[in-house]
């Protein structure tokens, strides 16, 4: 039982693993889907390993009816063996079995004689009648030939057979079997929450994902010319503790922001965004010799406008299999008294540069 929830739960996992990993590639996630399938095939492996060790593949029963089937070859009859199979630390159950059976024998198949069976497996019915076992099951063997109470009455038992291309078959004993569809739903469920549980932290990139597919922008996840700009800048703003910045650069799949170490420092650090999440990367390699100079206040600007700096630019470079690159920061020229949008674009066979402000003016081109 709790082998198999485990199981679903890993599956649950690894699922979960694989769709954060599709949506952020980030590494973790790869890291989960991998550990949960390693996980999922070692469970299946070891609990078959386990439930083949612990069975015992011989059992006593008791012969409850015998019927011939009216075949015979070889001077031996073949006959239909209804039995009470009591396997040791298992529900007793009922089954019927064929065996063949020379006719000067067929006095010892009557009902009530106690035999010795080999069985497939505990996870199966089937059983034949075998002459002689270990000294363990001939022992029981014995002791029920004098005591009836070691296999209980066949009014007691129920019954356990395999399926068939005619009759279905019936549960284990012991077992519970839920109606219909109803175990395929439960183990679907847990498959499912399991999953959700694992993409929480992904979530946000995967509504995002969903808002551009359903909007039909198949790049509108891309952090240059897509449509998230500013939640990105939100989360690494909320990392450094406010909007100050003196450099961001946006590409595809990240941001790098460089900051304040903290609000109002004097020194700077390296931030950043992807796999829909923020963190503090470690100094800036480079210090600013002037901080105040290189500082600027995004918190008033709308940073989805780089998104559509970049199509301006794009439209305007017109530049095959183009490559294209954008930031933030105060204008080095002067000519602007505040941040400004850089976008630098290559192709195939040239390069341009662009500067726009937050009103998408541009300022100056090469």
């Amino acid at each position: 039982m709790i082998q198999s929830i485990l199981t679903k739960v890993f599956a649950g996992v690894f699922l979960g693993g694989v769709i954060g990993a599709l949506v952020t590639g980030d590494w973790i996630y790869i890291l989960v889907w991998s550990f949960s399938m390693s996980a999922f095939i070692l469970l299946a492996v070891f609990g078959g390993i386990r439930r083949g060790r612990t069975a015992d593949p011989f059992s006593i029963a008791r012969v409850e009816t015998v019927t011939r089937t009216g075949r015979e070859q070889d001077g031996a009859q073949e006959l239909s063996v209804r039995l009470t199979v009591a396997p040791a630390g298992e529900s007793p159950y009922q089954t019927t079995t064929l065996a063949r059976v020379h006719t000067d024998e067929l006095r010892t198949f009557t009902p009530g004689t106690i035999v010795i069976v080999s069985r497939l497996g505990p996870q199966r019915p089937d059983v034949t009648i075998v002459p002689v076992g270990p000294d363990t099951v001939t022992a029981r063997a014995q002791q029920a030939r004098t005591d009836p109470s070691v296999i209980p009455p066949a009014s007691s038992v129920p019954a356990w057979e395999t399926a068939t291309t005619t009759t279905p078959g019936t549960p284990r004993p012991g077992t519970r079997r839920l109606p219909g569809g109803a175990q395929l739903a439960i183990s679907l469920t847990i498959i499912l929450v399991v999953a959700a549980a694992t993409t929480i932290p992904a979530w946000g990139s995967i509504s995002r994902a969903a808002q551009s597919v359903a909007a039909g922008d198949w790049d509108g996840t891309n952090l240059i010319t897509g449509r998230f700009q500013q939640e990105a800048v939100d989360a690494v703003a909320d990392v450094v503790g406010g909007y100050e910045f003196t450099n961001i650069g946006f590409y595809d799949t990240y941001l790098v922001v460089d900051a304040p170490t903290t609000p109002g420092a004097s020194t700077t650090d390296t931030y950043m965004y992807r796999y829909g999440r923020a963190w503090r990367d470690g100094p800036e390699f480079i210090q600013p010799s002037d901080l105040q100079a290189e500082l600027f206040d995004g918190a008033g600007l709308d940073f989805g406008q780089v998104g559509a700096a970049a199509e301006l630019a794009l439209e305007d470079a017109a530049l095959d299999n183009a490559d294209v690159y954008a930031s933030v920061a105060r204008d080095p020229s002067g000519q602007v008294d505040g941040p400004v949008i850089s976008i630098s674009i290559s192709g195939d066979y040239g390069s341009r540069s662009y500067v726009y402000d937050f009103d998408l003016n541009l300022i100056r081109s090469n």
